[in-house]
């Protein structure tokens, strides 16, 4: 699969509250864990082996790795230490937080491998470093989740947010047919009226 920038326009405030959750956010958060954690598989546990011996066999849960669950939620709600193992099931259940309180979000193919190259063109094009692709993940989250190796995180204040657009908007003939591409989807969905200004844009 290709790699993605994945992006939310949400206060980053709002973002820090889900883990020290409390009230109603935490009401919230979990009934969106409810309705997207699938019941985790269960196993026969060993007495089962007996057969006819043990007509209701002791089963436990199997906890997949990087699928999330109700104990994650938990762990991120109340601020907890999450071990690696968990990471990437922590992040994919912030991805299905966010689809809820975002104002909006969207993927972005951006192979890590053609970061440098996209850099490049942007400068190239007259585009200031402080809005340049790796500026769009410039401010750490301040959160108690850590990435996973091959992530960045981080997010754009939301007053610079119009003058990146400005400043891509206007080196868009300049660029590149592949970096044109990806800045045109970006230009989309940061120009998309939302209703409200405000927000900021978290990436990762």
């Amino acid at each position: 699969m290709e790699d993605e920038l994945r992006l939310w326009l949400i206060e980053v405030g709002r973002l820090r509250q889900c883990f020290a959750a409390r009230g109603e956010l935490a009401d919230r958060l979990r009934a969106i864990t409810a309705a997207a954690v699938m019941p985790p598989r269960k196993r026969p546990g060993l007495l089962s082996m007996l057969g006819p011996l043990m007509r209701q066999p002791i089963e436990g849960a199997v906890i997949q790795p990087d699928v999330p669950n109700y104990v994650d939620a938990e762990a991120m709600m109340t601020g907890r230490f999450v071990t690696n193992d968990r990471l990437g099931a922590c992040w994919s259940l912030l991805g299905v937080w966010l689809s809820d309180l975002a104002v909006a979000g969207t993927a972005l193919s951006l192979p890590k491998d053609k970061i440098d190259e996209l850099e490049f063109d942007l400068v190239r094009a007259g585009v200031p470093t402080r809005f340049s692709i790796r500026h769009l993940w410039g401010q750490s989250l301040d959160v108690p989740l850590r990435a996973t190796n091959r992530m960045s995180i981080g997010f754009m204040e939301g007053e610079n947010i119009a003058m990146m657009v400005e400043q891509w908007r206007w080196a868009l003939p300049k660029l590149e047919t592949s970096t044109a591409e990806f800045a045109t989807g970006l230009l989309d969905f940061l120009t998309e009226d939302y209703g409200q200004s405000g927000y900021d844009l978290v990436a990762w």
